[in-house]
């Protein structure tokens, strides 16, 4: 067995207590998300309540971290996932909803299922417009990068807290984490496959909910 040694640029934040990530005592990083397709863009959340971004990862000590949620305006900041080709797209797992960036943190949409806690987004690499969210209350997925939502959670118990999600490119397989129930696996399959969801939707702030229906995977629309 060996052990790989961690890359270094993470130590500042504690180590060094300098810079806005470590700019009070206390203060903790609890997510953390390099993007997959410029390594120098790292997302960071401090305290569940604050969202950082810097874009000059690769200078260690002299990267400039830039606050780009107002502390507080977000409670409960569980994970942030980047887009894989587009490290300006980035999506929060929060408690109050799914929030998108398309401007590295300049502007945020808040997306998903309303009054929902979320733990986890996942990205299809195969097709970033593919989204899979974690929730309390199962997991749902979205095929036009969040617009619309699905609910994915056929064969989880009903009610059942998805903490955490994993997917497998290779293998084209998501991975659902929940409290205290274990692991669940979902074949996704190819990018033209379909998947049957109970959907609900949101449209303009308003809920739709009860039809059955499926997500096309290949063309991101819902078909009967």
């Amino acid at each position: 067995m060996w052990f790989a040694p961690w890359m270094p640029r993470l130590r500042p934040w504690f180590d060094d207590n300098r810079g806005p990530l470590a700019e009070h005592g206390g203060n903790y990083i609890t997510a953390a998300t390099e993007a997959p397709s410029n390594p120098d863009v790292i997302y960071a959340v401090r305290n569940e309540n604050a969202v950082f971004v810097t874009s000059n990862a690769g200078e260690g000590d002299g990267a400039a971290w830039i606050q780009v949620t107002q502390t507080g305006y977000l409670h409960g900041i569980h994970a942030v996932s980047v887009h894989p080709t587009d490290p300006r797209t980035a999506y929060l797992a929060c408690n109050s909803g799914v929030y998108k960036t398309t401007d590295m943190g300049t502007t945020w949409v808040q997306e998903g299922v309303q009054d929902l806690i979320y733990r986890d987004v996942a990205i299809d690499p195969a097709n970033p417009e593919h989204i899979f969210a974690a929730s309390n209350a199962g997991v749902f997925a979205s095929t036009d990068g969040g617009l619309t939502w699905g609910n994915l959670s056929d064969g989880i118990p009903t009610g059942m807290v998805v903490t955490a999600l994993s997917f497998n490119a290779a293998s084209r397989q998501l991975a659902a984490s929940t409290y205290g129930r274990g692991v669940y696996m979902l074949n996704v399959g190819q990018p033209c496959s379909r998947i049957p969801v109970r959907v609900q939707l949101r449209v303009r702030g308003h809920n739709f909910q009860g039809m059955y229906a499926q997500f096309n995977l290949d063309n991101s629309k819902l078909a009967g």
